[in-house]
């Protein structure tokens, strides 16, 4: 993964930081996705005909956000996420029976689901102004597109481990207390030496590609080089087309750079092979066309790169 920041604070304490509207919690009331009993839950108070929610007041720049929530039914089995960015709300409704995305209003919402009932629930929206005075809000709800309902100090639903980051997609949890916390990027390089014939041979990448990625062209699955991008063997997914791309360069010039005629759906798993020799490429994404090309000379390789570029920048 790469470097991201929980911008939530009290992910885990629904009672600090964040601000009851027409709600009380009930901490620690049952097992959370770890297996420690530290979620919480979301009741609605007394209050007849009217929404209930827990928020948190945010400041935003003006970048994608993404905000995320570990989700599970209890009384009610719908929830709404907002993220007001100082001029819209921006939301989407989740079925938490069932894993359902509901009704979206200015975001991409998206539902993963997890052990004994939970969701992780996410919504993906741009912020409209600069360093603008906004919220994130988890509310109760009994239906799509419905939040209004007669109250009864019982009814509600469970929350836990609670995430903002200026990203496209929710990363893995980070948890926070009283400060914003940062996660650096995950580095993972080794040599070559002992196991890798630079002569011939085949990449093998198992991944997925977790919802929507923007930015960067392309994001690294698996590289060998020698740390520098003049030398190198790439399998590459390509952010233009949505596809894997076969990459080699040697000597700074690029010798092979080809697609696989299919593309990569998110959120589901796919698998891509790279064949490569001296004048000999072939690849492959999900045992679909076979490409190939049969021009092209092999780089110096001293270095293997899981998941990025030698800089570690641009993960998948």
């Amino acid at each position: 993964e790469g470097a991201r920041t929980n911008l939530c604070l009290q992910s885990e304490d629904l009672a600090t930081t964040w601000t009851n509207v027409r709600s009380t919690e009930s901490l620690n009331s049952t097992t959370s996705p770890t297996g420690a009993v530290t979620a919480d839950k979301i009741v609605s108070d007394a209050t007849a005909a009217s929404d209930h929610a827990v928020t948190q007041a945010i400041t935003f720049t003006n970048v994608v956000h993404t905000f995320s929530v570990f989700l599970k039914a209890a009384e009610k089995t719908w929830a709404f996420l907002i993220v007001f960015d100082g001029t819209t709300n921006r939301s989407c409704y989740f079925n938490l029976s069932t894993g359902a995305v509901g009704t979206a209003s200015g975001a991409t919402g998206v539902s993963q689901s997890f052990a004994n009932g939970w969701y992780r629930c996410s919504i993906t929206t741009s912020v409209a102004t600069l360093a603008a005075a906004g919220s994130v809000s988890i509310y109760i709800a009994e239906a799509d597109n419905d939040i209004t309902f007669d109250g009864n100090s019982v009814d509600g639903i469970y929350a836990w481990g609670a995430q903002l980051e200026a990203a496209a997609f929710a990363s893995s949890y980070i948890p926070t207390t009283t400060a914003a916390v940062a996660r650096n990027a995950d580095v993972l390089t080794y040599p070559t030496t002992g196991w890798l014939s630079a002569t011939a041979g085949t990449l093998f990448t198992s991944a997925m590609k977790i919802g929507a990625i923007s930015g960067a062209t392309s994001f690294n699955a698996f590289w060998l080089s020698d740390g520098t991008n003049n030398e190198r063997i790439g399998n590459v997914y390509d952010n233009t087309n949505g596809t894997m791309l076969m990459f080699v360069a040697d000597g700074g010039v690029t010798q092979v750079s080809t697609s696989t005629a299919n593309a990569i759906p998110a959120n589901t798993a796919f698998k891509s092979a790279f064949a490569y020799a001296t004048n000999d490429f072939a690849a492959t994404l999900n045992a679909g066309a076979l490409i190939t090309d049969a021009t092209g000379t092999l780089p110096t390789i001293t270095i293997a790169d899981i998941g990025s570029l030698n800089d570690s920048s641009s993960q998948l």
